[in-house]
């Protein structure tokens, strides 16, 4: 048994082909709709954008414990100082 299905994909619509990432990881807690992501991903970026952040800050907190030397800029409009 297989566990792969093939697709069969014109060449113009091989970007919508999925793909498999082996180190994919649920980045961010429920209530913050959490986030699937690349662990090499995470790894290997020194910036995020964050749009919307709300109460609840938990991708941001897991992203700044899992690459602390990564820049997280957050935009909420709903946020006032």
């Amino acid at each position: 048994m297989n566990d792969f299905i093939g697709v069969a994909c014109p060449t113009e619509l091989k970007f919508l082909q999925p793909v498999i990432i082996e180190d994919l990881c649920r980045i961010g807690n429920l209530a913050d709709g959490g986030y699937a992501m690349s662990m090499s991903a995470i790894h290997g970026s020194d910036a995020f954008l964050s749009l919307g952040l709300g109460e609840n800050w938990s991708f941001e907190s897991v992203v700044s414990e899992i690459n602390p030397n990564a820049t997280i800029d957050i935009y909420d409009e709903t946020v006032y100082l």
